[in-house]
């Protein structure tokens, strides 16, 4: 029997571990288990051959199965991404020392607790900031490096490790969010106009990689630490970068913290413009902007500077103030001469030229010499283009419409004709100022201008007539087409026969019309002619209604006729409904258009009971002064009242006694309580001054809203307003009513505050006037419930209702002395006034952006008030204040 003996195999590999970790894994290392299970398979066969003393050849096996497993875990980090720090915990924890347990001549890089790397040509080295490692640690392994020296051999398979480059300095930082800004959109928003050298030089072309390669050669510079090599590194990313940054905040951001951290590493940024002079290293730029001559607008390039020696020269540019206006009309004018004959575009192109050398000369910072006053020049280009505007089509006439008008105005001059304005009557009598008229017989309003022959100038004066520069030759209208004068000269001849005296003022109507230059309103000619028809005889009016007609006018209506339109509308056995029963005022109209409404009394048909009712409630709300909305709402019902069923025709009178009522004229409601008492229905309260508890007996439950208490010189408990009649039948309640009771005799506050009504009322319309009234009764209500001593704290919402209106100063002087004798003061706060002064006891903000300065109140929303006995804060002011 043979002997069993135990033999070792010598100590436990640390690669034992890796496998068994490998064999249990669950998470992303699990597809490796099948290389790990052969690894471990080649394991076994080593030990066995280990103990035969066999050869070599499963050693080899073996290191190439851990190879194997070595690239596939390296590979799996790679796809793992941000979440591989558990696969570089292996690396360095169990695949090192395992892979330098494989065999005496195979090392692995880095040996297992190296710290930092001893020799760059082992590595490939990718750095890291670390804030935590020095420079140079060693911070992980991305992929296991061996130096193999067996059978006499060095090979080396670097590995890839990163190393730290220690925490991050302000420059990376301030790199970093130069590259995130510079990928970031660029936001929708109009760029100031900062006098930029060559706009339409976009970096568009500039891509990413060509700022990532300008960053990277700077971060290198700022390692190596030579100031000079910084600077120059600084400004070719600059030059990269600086062009896009105008209208893009976070971009102009991060280059402003490039400046401050280039400052830190001896690089000094002039980025800013001086205190009233240029700061070293920046070249005055004139610009044309909005701001006054002289003012500087901001740095367009960044000056960089070391030890006070310019290595990149920077702009600043300076205002010239606002453009002149001519250019504006030859940027306008330069498009618009393609296609023009030679000899009407030369002298366009030479006023152009000029105005070009002008412009170039002021942003050189020359004055221009020779050129001329603006307004001569405005007005020798007025007058080159005037004679090609007619073969220049539109586009010159748009040129001469828009900004070349507004030049001329500028320089105190107006066009005549102003375009598109009829030509003023008193220049069209000047010879001076239109020196040539023809009149041409047209429909279009009479002095309207058909065309021009040459434009005027006149400079206005506020003294006296306006002084003529230079006169106008013009084509208006006569305001009568030629069909109109001949009708208008039959009517003349008739009228000489007819009416003598109406023939003279039509003969003389004639002569001004055919005059282009006689001062002749058309309108108040109709109103003339149409005075004349309604004082003249039976026998006059004829020829007077002729002229009329030829001038596109008549006289309307007749009595008979049917009528839609605005009218004293009243019932008539006789007449059909719609039929003109008498023409108080006749009126006058041209074609679709009313000159003179007419006064007419119209048939509303015969009446029935209901609309008898709706009538006279419809007279004495007139007679009460109700707008228009609600008479026009009665007089509707007339119309439809007539031809509903009884419950429908009870709810309207329900709903036009509501709508009297909330205009406050209840009294002009009773025709229509009356209709509904001959329907069973019962309008309650019949009076006011009735006690309310008998009213409300009488009425049911739900009939009334809850009464709204007010402090009067009324018996308590008696009804004092009544804002909404409350209407029941037998069956329930149709309509809820609303009342005021009397609570007890008025105190000072309430008398106030009633004394405040009239204010609110005068001062404020439509919604606003009714919402405020509307917080007055909750106020006055209130009041009336409020225990004595601290009814007086209801005057802050009084004040407060004023503020929100601007009326506190206006209305809220007896308030203010009321709460002074009640120990209250208002705490001072006004616009400008010092927020910090108030602190956070006495006021509650709200931060607006504004241009006054830092922690300025802007506008107080509500006053704040203390009582002076104790300095208890009774409201606090809250205000709008500057962020």
């Amino acid at each position: 029997m043979a002997p069993a003996a135990v033999v070792s195999r010598g100590p436990l590999l640390p690669g034992v571990r890796l496998l068994d970790r490998l064999a249990a894994e669950e998470g992303p290392l699990v597809t490796l288990a099948a290389l790990a299970a052969d690894l471990d398979a080649r394991r076994r066969a080593r030990d066995a051959h280990a103990l035969l003393a066999q050869t070599a050849a499963p050693r080899e096996a073996l290191v190439a199965a851990a190879l194997d497993l070595t690239r596939a875990l390296e590979r799996t980090g790679d796809a793992l991404g941000a979440a591989r720090g558990p696969v570089d915990a292996l690396i360095a924890g169990d695949l090192l020392p395992a892979l330098a347990a494989l065999d005496p001549e195979v090392e692995s890089l880095p040996p297992p607790g190296q710290a930092a790397v001893d020799d760059p040509a082992l590595y490939e080295v990718e750095e890291a900031h670390d804030e935590r490692a020095p420079p140079g640690a060693l911070l992980a392994v991305r992929r296991v490096g061996l130096v193999d020296r067996r059978g006499g051999v060095r090979r080396v398979h670097p590995a890839r490790v990163v190393v730290s480059l220690g925490p991050r300095s302000a420059l990376d930082q301030a790199l970093d969010a130069l590259l995130a800004a510079w990928t970031a959109p660029a936001a929708d928003t109009p760029r100031a106009r900062t006098g930029r050298r060559s706009p339409e030089a976009s970096p568009a072309h500039v891509g990413l990689a060509q700022v990532e390669d300008r960053a990277r050669a700077l971060r290198s510079a700022a390692r190596d630490g030579q100031e000079r090599q910084v600077a120059d590194e600084a400004a070719a990313l600059l030059d990269l970068v600086e062009p896009a940054a105008d209208g893009r905040s976070g971009l102009a951001e991060a280059l402003g913290a490039l400046g401050q951290a280039l400052g830190g590493l001896g690089v000094e940024v002039v980025d800013a413009p001086g205190d009233g002079a240029d700061r070293p290293g920046l070249a005055p730029r004139h610009v044309f902007s909005p701001r006054p001559a002289g003012e500087a607008l901001g740095v367009t390039r960044r000056a960089l500077l070391v030890d006070g020696k310019v290595v990149r020269p920077g702009e600043v540019a300076r205002s010239l103030g606002p453009r002149p206006a001519l250019l504006g009309v030859v940027d306008a004018l330069e498009p618009a001469l393609a296609g023009l004959r030679d000899d009407l575009r030369a002298p366009l192109d030479a006023r152009v030229g000029l105005e070009r050398a002008v412009e170039a000369d002021l942003l050189a910072g020359r004055q221009p010499l020779g050129a001329g006053s603006p307004r001569d020049r405005a007005v020798a280009l007025l007058d080159a283009l005037d004679r090609a505007r007619e073969a220049g089509g539109g586009a010159l006439e748009a040129v001469l419409r828009g900004p070349l008008r507004a030049a001329l105005a500028a320089e105190g001059l107006d066009l005549v004709p102003a375009p598109g304005e009829p030509l003023d009557p008193a220049l069209l009598a000047r010879t001076d100022a239109v020196a040539e008229v023809q009149g041409r017989p047209s429909a279009r309003p009479r002095g309207e201008v058909l065309g021009v022959q040459a434009h005027g100038l006149v400079a206005p004066s506020e003294e006296g007539a306006a002084a003529v520069v230079r006169p106008a030759r013009v084509v208006v209208s006569l305001g009568v087409d030629e069909a109109g004068l001949a009708a208008l000269e039959a009517a003349l001849a008739s009228a000489r026969e007819a009416a003598p005296t109406e023939a003279g003022a039509l003969a003389a109507l004639v002569e001004r019309l055919r005059d282009a230059r006689a001062p002749l309103d058309e309108a108040r000619a109709l109103d003339a002619l149409f005075e004349a028809h309604a004082a003249a005889s039976p026998a006059g009016r004829g020829p007077l209604g002729d002229a009329l007609r030829a001038l596109g006018a008549e006289v309307f209506p007749a009595v008979g006729d049917p009528w839609s339109g605005p009218a004293r509308r009243v019932f008539s056995d006789a007449a059909p409904a719609g039929q003109v029963l008498e023409v108080l005022t006749p009126g006058l109209r041209r074609g679709d258009t009313v000159l003179r409404p007419p006064e007419v009394v119209v048939s509303r048909g015969r009446p029935g009971e209901v609309e008898r009712a709706v009538v006279s409630a419809l007279e004495a709300a007139r007679a009460a002064g109700v707008d228009d909305a609600l008479a026009g709402a009665l007089d509707e019902a007339v119309e439809r009242v007539a031809g509903l069923p009884a419950d429908d025709a009870a709810g309207l009178l329900v709903d036009l006694l509501g709508r009297l009522e909330d205009a406050g004229h209840a009294e002009a409601g009773a025709p229509l309580v009356g209709a509904l008492a001959g329907r069973g229905l019962r309008a309650l309260p019949e009076r006011a001054g009735a006690r309310w508890d008998e009213v409300a007996a009488a009425a049911g439950d739900g009939a009334f809203e809850a009464p709204r208490r007010v402090l009067v010189d009324a018996p308590p408990g008696s009804i004092v307003t009544v804002e909404r009649r409350a209407v029941v039948s037998s069956s329930g309640v149709v309509r809820r009513g609303r009342v005021r009771v009397a609570a007890g005799p008025p105190s000072e506050l309430s008398r106030l505050a009633e004394g405040l009504r009239p204010g609110l009322d005068g001062a404020l319309e439509g919604d606003a006037r009714a919402a405020a009234l509307a917080e007055l009764d909750e106020v006055l209500e209130r009041i009336a419930e409020a225990h004595a001593e601290r009814g007086y704290l209801l005057a802050l919402p009084l004040v407060n209702l004023l503020q929100r209106h601007d009326l506190k100063d206006k209305l809220g002087g007896e308030l203010k002395e009321f709460l002074r004798r009640q120990s209250v003061k208002e705490i001072i706060a006004y616009p400008t006034y010092d927020a910090n002064r108030l602190g956070v006891s006495r006021l509650e903000e709200v931060r607006v952006r504004s241009d006054r300065p830092k922690g300025k109140i802007v506008r107080v929303l509500r006053p704040g008030f203390e009582r002076t006995t104790d300095g208890v804060v009774l409201q606090k002011v809250r205000a709008e204040v500057s962020r």
